[in-house]
């Protein structure tokens, strides 16, 4: 990991997913406060949490490939820069206008998220050698497990302290200093931008060649789907449970803080199939553990522990984004992005649509201990599916190196 935070590209980009996400994580918790209050609803939360991820069904997605004809870090710079104006204004409003107004904001705002991450996250493969991207991808994951452990833990206190108001305030500054932050970057010469098309027919194709990362990507959606509707479900359960906003926050910031643990637990030098075979297992065993201690939450203390485990349901996504990311060609590497990551927030939005009804119709105790079986369940079933993975040595390297193409991914399949 040294190498990697020698990089000064790579330090610009830790520090900018921090600040922004501290800071969109307490909006997001204090906007699932403002629904719950004004209409009582579980279901409410679990649409504004929904808003967050369903960009990646259509505009967004698309509007995602854009840095693979445009400049990355100017794009960014701008999407930094258009969420904080966005989210002052919603700062400015948000106690006063229709619920359905303040949503619709959220949605608005929310489509520049696709943009944000899947450039980013290519970003991360122009700006590293091949020695240093696995160290680097693992540096931000956690950084951003981070700050989204300090942006769940501190927007109940942000929001009993200064208001839902200030809490949305805050994020709006976040964005603008990730904004500089991110403007600072100097691409280096790993960008090979002559050749990229933005086609999303490639990305389709690299995912449907390549079954070790079609796997990791099954799963992780299939996982997200239940393990996302236990998290945004938490203001629902945590005051079911009878917990103080404030302690509901450190509750779901236990999800990113074992989640941030497992990130820098991930051993990198595996080869990619048993990276996920044994990565998932865990993942599994976890979610089991999770959906006994939500079912024993009338103990003092096991919500925490089952929020505890869920995080480490959650970090096996790790793996899936380490296996599918040394293994992307230089070539659409912003559409194989919004691809993957597409489906990921498409499963983060069901799971998100999900929990509302459910909660709502069997209560939130039995909704998470259902969830947090299926997650198990999908995460066991993914390690199962390595084992049926039949191929060569060969396939778990041949494709790490980030300059492949398209065509040399399809002629070792």
């Amino acid at each position: 990991m040294r190498e990697a935070l020698r990089n000064p590209a790579v330090r610009r980009i830790l520090a900018a997913a921090a600040v922004s996400q501290v800071g969109d994580w307490a909006a997001r918790l204090a906007i699932a406060f403002v629904v719950l209050d004004r209409t009582g609803l579980a279901a409410g939360v679990g649409v504004a949490g929904a808003l967050f991820f369903l960009p990646w069904l259509g505009p967004g997605q698309l509007l995602a490939g854009m840095g693979d004809r445009l400049d990355r870090v100017r794009l960014l710079t701008l999407c930094e820069v258009s969420r904080a104006v966005l989210f002052g204004v919603i700062a400015l409003f948000a106690s006063t206008v229709p619920v359905w107004l303040l949503l619709g904001s959220v949605a608005v705002v929310a489509l520049i998220d696709p943009v944000w991450e899947a450039n980013r996250a290519a970003l991360i493969v122009d700006v590293t050698t091949s020695e240093e991207y696995s160290p680097a991808l693992k540096m931000v994951m956690s950084t951003g497990q981070a700050a989204t452990l300090v942006g769940w833990a501190v927007g109940g206190f942000l929001v009993a302290g200064v208001g839902t108001g200030g809490a949305l305030g805050l994020n709006a500054a976040s964005f603008a200093l990730s904004a500089i932050l991110i403007g600072g970057v100097r691409s280096s010469g790993n960008s090979v931008r002559s050749r990229r098309t933005g086609s999303f027919s490639a990305a389709r194709a690299f995912l449907g060649a390549d079954r070790l990362s079609a796997i990791a990507v099954v799963t992780t959606v299939g996982f997200m789907v239940a393990a996302m509707a236990v998290e945004v479900q938490a203001p629902v359960y945590g005051r079911a449970i009878g917990l103080a906003d404030r302690w509901i926050g450190v509750m779901i910031a236990l999800v990113p803080a074992v989640t941030m643990v497992g990130v820098l637990l991930v051993p990198t030098g595996l080869a990619d199939r048993r990276l996920l075979r044994w990565g998932f297992a865990v993942a599994g065993c976890a979610g089991l553990a999770s959906a006994a201690a939500f079912a024993s939450s009338h103990v003092v203390g096991m919500a925490f522990v089952a929020y505890a485990l869920l995080g480490a349901v959650f970090a096996s996504s790790t793996l899936a984004n380490i296996v599918v990311g040394r293994r992307l060609p230089v070539t659409n590497r912003a559409a194989i992005f919004a691809v993957v990551q597409g489906s990921v927030f498409v499963a983060l939005s069901a799971g998100s649509i999900l929990g509302g009804p459910v909660s709502d119709l069997v209560g939130a105790e039995t909704t998470n201990v259902l969830f947090t079986l299926g997650a198990a369940a999908c995460c066991l079933g993914g390690s199962i599916a390595t084992f049926g993975s039949r191929g060569s040595t060969e396939d778990d390297h041949a494709m790490s190196n980030p300059t492949q193409s398209i065509e040399g991914v399809e002629a070792v399949s």
